[in-house]
C-alpha cells in the first residue's frame, strides 16, 4: 500500500483555498493553477483509492480534528434545531443554550 497521510499537507492546503474562494466569489473566477491541479489531484486520488477498495483509509487519512470538531457541532446544532422546533430540551439544546451565554458574557 502506500501512504495517505502524506496527501494531508495538500489537503489543507486545498481546503484553505476552497475556503479562501467561497469567500471571494463575487462573479466570474477562474481557479489559478495550483487549484485546479490540486482539485485534479484529489479527484484522480478518491477515484483510485476507491478502486483498491481503500475509500476509508483514504478518508481517514485526510480527515483532520478541526474537521472532525466542526461536523459535531454541525450535529449538535441541527439536534438542537429540531429539539427547539419541537419543544424538547435536551443536552444538545442545553449545551448549545450554554455556549451562546458564554459568548455573549462581557469579559
Amino acid at each position: 500500500g502506500c501512504d495517505l497521510t502524506m496527501l494531508k499537507p495538500l489537503w489543507q492546503l486545498f481546503i484553505k483555498m476552497e475556503n479562501t474562494t467561497n469567500q471571494d466569489q463575487a462573479g466570474i473566477f477562474i481557479l489559478p493553477p495550483l487549484h485546479r491541479a490540486l482539485t485534479e489531484l484529489f479527484f484522480i486520488a478518491e477515484n483510485r483509492a476507491a478502486e483498491l477498495g481503500a475509500l476509508h483509509d483514504y478518508f481517514v487519512a485526510l480527515t483532520t480534528e478541526d474537521h472532525i470538531q466542526h461536523c459535531v457541532m454541525q450535529g449538535l446544532k441541527n439536534i438542537a434545531a429540531i429539539s427547539l422546533a419541537i419543544n424538547h430540551q435536551n443536552k444538545a439544546t442545553r449545551f448549545l443554550n450554554d455556549q451562546s451565554t458564554s459568548q455573549t458574557k462581557p469579559t
